[in-house]
């Protein structure tokens, strides 16, 4: 089978897409531009045959829960990680 986009000759491996269209998607979807059940319906790519198909669904909603939870804005500014993490090498910041 062949990927679904248009003008591309490469072979799909998932979804119906080659990997590097399948990529392509995967980035709009990361990046909230699309959604996986969008490129379903306007033809793009299928539906996923993974057992676990929808769980980047299922974690997103938990993380919005457990901000709202703790009142955490769900606006993360610039490119800030959800958890704390530091460097191993970085030292404590003194305490008084």
């Amino acid at each position: 089978m062949f990927c679904l986009v248009e003008g591309c000759d490469r072979q799909a491996v998932s979804r119906g897409v080659c990997a590097r269209c399948y990529r392509v998607c995967a980035q709009r979807v990361r990046r909230g531009k699309a959604t996986w059940e969008e490129l379903v319906q306007l033809g793009i790519v299928t539906e996923s045959k993974h057992k676990n198909a929808g769980r980047s669904g299922i974690v997103t909603q938990m993380i919005e829960r457990r901000r709202q939870e703790i009142g955490r804005s769900t606006d993360l500014p610039g490119q800030q990680h959800l958890f704390d993490v530091r460097p191993v090498n970085q030292p404590q910041p003194a305490t008084d």
